[in-house]
């Protein structure tokens, strides 16, 4: 149902910015997809949060460049990213590892430089967690324990570790394009919402979000 509801957002972005573009009459290239790939260095900030350390993650997934301006674009995207930090408690270290389905719409300036294209832009971003995992490890002992999502944690949840599955936040891109349409682009994540749950009977005055930056590895078709 999720994947669903994504695909048709998606393409209802697309439908909606080829209109634009038809209108306006700009690029000659028209509407182009690609896949994009890459490694990120991810983190927590917020409230307690001090000793969390970058965690190596990744993302993957597809996207649609549509023209709508001469050399402006809108890029929506369905990707799946692994977000999440780590820290050190004592002579122990540990992790979280969260998987999102994420949509991100970016709004780019691709003037022609050289033999290839710069790319500058941003834009938002909306994310759901669909995975994730904890892991805490020290000497010859390891304890693992599968992330639970909830907005809402009860006293008859029991222990565990939760967090809200939404997300949202902005992104930036900059990179370069060859005339190949091979790119290589850096990219900033600044999470706008709190990933923690509220806990009942406590106040909700801990706040957590997500922010990571990477490098990736793009082809437009």
């Amino acid at each position: 149902m999720l994947l669903r509801i994504t695909y048709l957002l998606i393409f209802i972005t697309t439908m909606s910015f080829t209109a634009v573009a038809q209108q306006y009459g700009p690029n000659t290239e028209g509407v182009s997809y690609g896949l994009k790939v890459g490694f990120d260095m991810q983190n927590f900030v917020g409230d307690d949060v001090d000793d969390a350390k970058l965690k190596p993650a990744y993302h993957v997934g597809l996207f649609t460049e549509v023209p709508v301006a001469p050399d402006f674009y809108a890029q929506p995207g369905l990707f799946l990213n692994s977000k999440g930090a780590r820290f050190e408690e004592g002579p122990a270290d540990g992790f979280f590892r969260i998987n999102y389905v994420e949509i991100p719409i970016n709004f780019l300036y691709k003037p022609i430089v050289g033999n290839g294209i710069v790319t500058f832009g941003g834009g938002p971003y909306v994310a759901y967690g669909v995975a994730g995992q904890y892991e805490i490890s020290g000497g010859s002992l390891t304890m693992e324990s599968d992330i639970e999502f909830t907005n809402n944690v009860r006293a008859e949840d029991g222990a565990g570790i939760y967090f809200r599955p939404f997300d949202a936040g902005v992104g930036i891109v900059f990179g370069y394009e060859f005339n190949n349409r091979i790119g290589l682009q850096l990219n900033t994540q600044i999470g706008l919402t709190n990933i923690l749950p509220d806990v009942e009977g406590e106040s909700p005055d801990t706040s957590v979000k997500n922010i990571g930056f990477g490098l990736s590895l793009g082809y437009r078709f």
